[in-house]
């Protein structure tokens, strides 16, 4: 039923009847396929829906770049020195930061390269096939911009207000335009985050939706079979038997042969697909609940101490490793909430609300997932390197155990971010009209 015209020729078989009343209602009778013109509901919806895709990707590709070359060009230099010491700071001296600046950079990179696409699906509002490439891409893009923005703002979280616990000094009240300029990067970067992945996505999926609902509106997706299509998109009909009895009746059918409900042939790969997201919202979830539980009992007792101190390294000394624990948490309690759903979708493989939800919540919590992973992540490899430019030391040398629960609970929670987006691409071809 894709097509590209507002209208189409469908053919409809009709088997033969007699009509041995001249004056009774008028009677079909046709023993071959006959052409109507059916009109495509929602065309001037998808094609709105593809103009807001095209608008906010030309946004977006402007906040990516506006955002690399924000960073890219961060530098301050204090107006003191000495005679072999200048005091400057700029974004390569912090890896995490270079990183923001090559993410950001590619992802704007492939949201000009994805104009093309986005105009063809204004020109073709009806194609679902641009729009599922689209959507995948989109994904990968929305987890590469996620990692260099989250790890990016725990940088800066820590350049303003260190870490005491380590003695990570902050740094951004000797260099408070570096800082200000670092922070408005990655304020740049949350917004079209949120503007453009988030809205696109749900654009995305609703597009879909709506074509699935449209292709349905045409003929009852459970009595007739959707799928017996040839080369020029006719579609075969049975229609029950009726007979004519009287006077002024509706407009009557006769066949040889009893309506049967036929079942769609795409049913069961869209069973198929609902079973393997089922099985892979348990993995994430196992990935989840253990990347908290591992990062939440991380603690490590150094063996020697003196008569006031004692050494010891927990994951509450760190604000972002407390927030990955309550991230990875609240990410555990979807997933295990949103398994009863997912039951839903294999048992009505061919139901598109329960799938829509998922598609929509699914992104939320890969994105929560995402930002608490990476953050962490720039922590624990802060912790193993250090930072010689701003006297951040490394302490895993002393805290190795500690260090190691952290790393192993940061790998989890990257396993059940990458399970996550894997669904939600999952979602899209169940939520793709075949």
């Amino acid at each position: 039923m894709e097509t590209d015209k507002s209208v189409k020729e469908t053919a409809i078989n009709m088997p033969e009847i007699k009509s041995d009343d001249k004056a009774k209602a008028p009677l079909l009778n046709s023993s071959k396929a006959i052409a109507v013109t059916v009109e495509q509901p929602n065309r001037g919806s998808k094609k709105g829906i593809a103009s807001g895709d095209f608008v906010l990707r030309l946004f977006a590709m402007g906040a990516a770049l506006g955002a690399a070359v924000t960073m890219g060009n961060n530098q301050q230099i204090l107006p003191f020195f000495t005679q072999f010491i200048e005091f400057l700071a700029q974004y390569n001296d912090i890896t995490t930061f270079m990183y923001f600046v090559t993410a950001n950079a590619a992802v704007a990179g492939y949201l000009f390269l994805s104009l093309p696409f986005s105009v063809i699906c204004i020109n073709r509002p009806l194609a679902t096939t641009p729009r599922l490439v689209l959507v995948i891409f989109d994904t990968v893009m929305m987890g590469i911009t996620i990692t260099a923005a989250s790890a990016s703002a725990s940088m800066v979280y820590l350049a303003h207000n260190g870490n005491q616990n380590t003695m990570w000094l902050p740094f951004c009240q000797q260099f408070g335009n570096f800082c200000q300029t670092a922070s408005g990067a990655v304020v740049d970067t949350s917004n079209y985050i949120y503007i453009y992945i988030y809205t696109t996505r749900y654009l995305h999926s609703i597009h879909l939706y709506n074509i699935y609902l449209s292709h349905c509106s045409l003929f009852p997706c459970n009595i007739i079979s959707l799928m017996a299509t040839d080369k020029s998109g006719e579609i075969a009909i049975n229609m029950a038997e009726t007979k004519a009895s009287a006077k002024g009746t509706a407009p009557l059918l006769n066949s040889s042969k009893a309506v049967a409900a036929v079942e769609p042939p795409n049913r069961g790969a869209k069973k198929g697909l609902a079973v393997g997201d089922f099985v892979l919202r348990l993995c994430a979830l196992g990935a989840a609940l253990g990347a908290a539980v591992a990062m939440g009992t991380a603690d490590q007792l150094l063996p020697f101490f003196t008569q006031f101190l004692q050494f010891e390294a927990q994951y509450d000394d760190f604000d972002t490793f407390r927030f990955f624990v309550m991230a990875l948490g609240i990410v555990s309690c979807y997933l295990l909430l949103s398994l009863p759903l997912s039951i839903i979708c294999i048992i009505r493989p061919l139901a598109t609300t329960p799938r829509l939800s998922l598609v929509i919540f699914d992104s939320m919590m890969a994105a929560l997932t995402i930002a608490a992973g990476s953050a962490s992540a720039a922590m624990v490899y802060l912790a193993h390197n250090g930072n010689d430019d701003v006297n951040w030391l490394p302490f895993c040398q002393q805290f190795g155990d500690f260090c190691q629960s952290a790393s192993g609970a940061v790998i989890g929670s990257l396993l059940a971010a990458a399970l996550l987006l894997i669904i939600i691409i999952l979602s899209a071809f169940a939520l793709k009209r075949n």
